[in-house]
């Protein structure tokens, strides 16, 4: 089992990340994993997010094997407990239907982290089956059960690190932007004006490389900090100037709530914006209806 690695997929060549990687059968055959500790509350916005596991339906090359590739694969969706039941409904739904396609053996499962009397008041982590089956009978036994592990035997190491070699969310990346690296550039709350390669200096120190366990090393990439800017733009945060890659960051304007919780309603409302324009008269009516519950 390894954590981050890096597939590709045959024919596209189009990177592959899953969470936790499974081998078994003498490494003829294996699981990817996709972990998930939210899901988006809209369904169109949870149907994008889904579609991540179309791309795990193709052959993918990167396996721990000579030649990097197994004889066939299988998918699991490892959902929070808060969001299984709905995930499981849906997927159901656009399976059937179309919206979603997925070719190979998904399982659907839920995770929680309890505390348990039996474990000393410990953490103890839980997983147990919901959808589907894998193409392996032993943990699809384990599946009809729930697994329990130790959380703290599931950390070997701790480290603060808080980007991966996975593109992180734009929300996360920006109040990463907004909370840690703006207060470091000016020091004062007031408008600033900074550059891309000023903030990735200040992020290359103030964040710690991510070792992944195939030798892989990543830092904050510039793209996710371009895309961040952008965003900071179209919705008032931030305008670009003359100079290039070059910001006036409006730092002076007071947000009265939680920043994170506050690039998460605007960027989402934003995407239901564009959503609006599409022409796909289903989405369309699905975005709308579903708005209504998510403010």
């Amino acid at each position: 089992m390894s954590a981050e690695p890096c597939f590709r997929e045959v024919g596209t060549n189009k990177e592959v990340s899953p969470d936790v990687v499974l081998q078994y059968d003498n490494d003829s055959s294996g699981i990817l994993c996709e972990i998930k500790t939210s899901l988006p509350p809209v369904d169109y916005f949870l149907l994008e997010e889904l579609k991540q596991l179309e791309l795990y339906s193709g052959q993918v090359e990167g396996w721990d094997t000579p030649n990097k590739k197994i004889n066939d694969h299988s998918i699991v969706l490892l959902a929070h407990a808060l969001d299984s039941d709905r995930v499981v409904e849906r997927v159901t739904d656009w399976l059937n239907d179309g919206q979603l396609k997925v070719s190979r053996k998904l399982c659907i499962a839920e995770w929680s982290v309890v505390q348990s009397l039996k474990f000393g008041q410990g953490d103890v982590f839980l997983i147990k089956g919901k959808f589907g089956e894998t193409g392996c009978t032993a943990l699809n036994t384990k599946f009809h059960q729930n697994i329990r592990l130790e959380v703290d035997h599931l950390v070997t190491k701790y480290e603060k690190c808080r980007f991966t070699r996975k593109e992180p969310p734009l929300e996360y990346m920006m109040n990463e932007l907004w909370s840690c690296i703006f207060p470091a550039l000016h020091e004062k709350t007031e408008d600033f004006t900074c550059n891309i390669d000023e903030i990735l200096k200040l992020a290359y120190e103030y964040f710690i490389p991510w070792s992944g366990l195939q030798g892989e090393y990543s830092q904050v990439r510039k793209r996710w900090v371009t895309k961040a800017m952008k965003t900071f733009c179209e919705i008032g945060l931030a305008e670009k100037i003359d100079t290039p890659d070059t910001y006036k960051i409006f730092y002076g304007r007071r947000i009265l709530k939680d920043v994170s919780e506050y690039f998460v309603e605007r960027t989402c409302r934003k995407s239901l914006e564009e959503a609006r324009k599409r022409p796909i008269k289903e989405a369309l009516e699905e975005a709308q209806r579903r708005l209504a519950e998510f403010g």
